[in-house]
């Protein structure tokens, strides 16, 4: 893992993903090299198999809420946007540390403001969730 890690740091993404890979095949119920190797795919901008790999990671952890903001990131990649928009309300559901609520509540804004899809665009509702990154009390 640290090597990968190492090999991904230095853009040299397609060595990174075989050391990950190779992690995963020692242990294939182990979550960290799936995230990781979702992070290379990611770069690789090959965003369905970073989504594959995401999805695997939140079968292990469940509660990895990096893991399903980038999901999240990766389905809105995809054209997936209703399923972005779930997973960011799923998140919020949750009610999760401060960090990860405003990185999701920035996520459903962005997704909001700027979606393709007419249909999921909302103005006031994202500006209610930008405003509400800042108000740490508040869900949105």
């Amino acid at each position: 893992m640290t090597k990968g890690t190492e090999l991904a740091e230095s853009e040299n993404y397609e060595k990174a993903r075989q050391y990950f890979d190779a992690a995963i095949r020692r242990d294939p119920k182990e979550w960290p090299p799936y995230f990781s190797r979702a992070l290379v795919f990611a770069h690789e901008q090959k965003w369905a198999l970073a989504a594959q790999d995401l999805n695997t990671v939140l079968q292990f952890s469940p509660t990895n809420y990096l893991a399903a903001i980038f999901r999240g990131w990766m389905n809105e990649r995809l054209g997936n946007y209703k399923s972005s928009l779930a997973e960011y309300d799923r998140i919020l559901s949750l009610r999760p540390l401060p960090l990860t609520r405003a990185l999701t509540l920035n996520s459903r804004a962005w997704l909001r403001a700027t979606c393709p899809d007419a249909s999921l665009r909302n103005a006031q509702k994202a500006i209610a969730d930008a405003k509400a990154c800042l108000q740490p009390d508040r869900m949105g």
